[in-house]
């Protein structure tokens, strides 16, 4: 039978798990350019077009089963100006908020 050369493959390195430190993690997916700030009230689509991007990396630890970002960068995220974490807006959340008041 006739071998076969299957081309490479680039697997980034991973770091160790930011929970438990084991060593044991797995890249599970990745983007190259996403959002770096997801949580921020742009006045104008130019102006979210525009934001700062980061990539995105998924890590997986077979040690404890958390997933984190291997390239998660706090300095990208400003928790100042225009800042909006508020989940009222999202129709599904309100109602999950007046179901726990109700009870």
């Amino acid at each position: 039978m006739p071998s076969v050369q299957l081309p490479s493959i680039d697997i980034p390195n991973s770091p160790p798990c930011i929970v438990c430190a084991s060593p044991n993690t797995v890249p599970v997916f990745e983007i190259s350019a996403l959002p770096a700030d997801t949580i921020r009230l742009w006045w104008s689509r130019a102006a979210a077009r525009s934001a700062p991007k980061a990539k995105m990396g998924l890590t997986y630890c077979e040690n404890c089963g958390h997933l984190f970002n291997r390239y998660y960068d706090n300095d990208l995220v400003d928790y100042e100006e225009d800042y909006e974490n508020s989940q009222i807006f999202s129709p599904r959340f309100r109602k999950y908020a007046e179901e726990l008041a109700d009870r």
